[in-house]
């Protein structure tokens, strides 16, 4: 079981502020309620990195998303990062979940689980 390495509010705000590259690392949550391995996305897309501001701004690829169902904005309370003002467009149904929670923060690797399904990981920005 993966373990929270920054121990307090500070520590884990301090470290996740900054610019954070997509790894193409992800691990999906089984029936079980288990996690499988970590596995390599292959993909032909370039998937966005993600920047927390230190005015609680989230970026996608250092801009202000206008996508659809996307979140501008973001707040943090323990390990738990609540998004906020979501992009919503006329109509698309967003399905989405306004949660992620840090599982691991060290120096250079952060590990989010987005909607209890899914873990990925994230590379500190050179």
């Amino acid at each position: 079981m993966p373990v929270l390495l920054s121990c307090s509010k500070a520590e884990i705000r301090n470290g996740l502020i900054g610019d954070w590259d997509y790894g193409y690392e992800i691990r999906e949550r089984k029936a079980d309620g288990s996690w499988d391995e970590w596995h390599t996305i292959q993909t032909y897309v370039l998937v966005p990195g993600v920047s927390f501001t230190t005015d609680g701004r989230l970026l996608y690829g250092g801009e202000t998303s206008t996508a659809c169902c996307t979140f501008k904005k973001y707040s943090l309370k323990d390990d738990v990062i609540k998004l906020q003002d979501l992009v919503s467009c006329p109509y698309v149904d967003c399905a989405y979940c306004d949660e992620w929670k840090v599982i691991s923060l060290e120096d250079n690797v952060l590990i989010l689980e987005k909607c209890d399904i899914i873990q990925e990981k994230y590379t500190r920005a050179q």
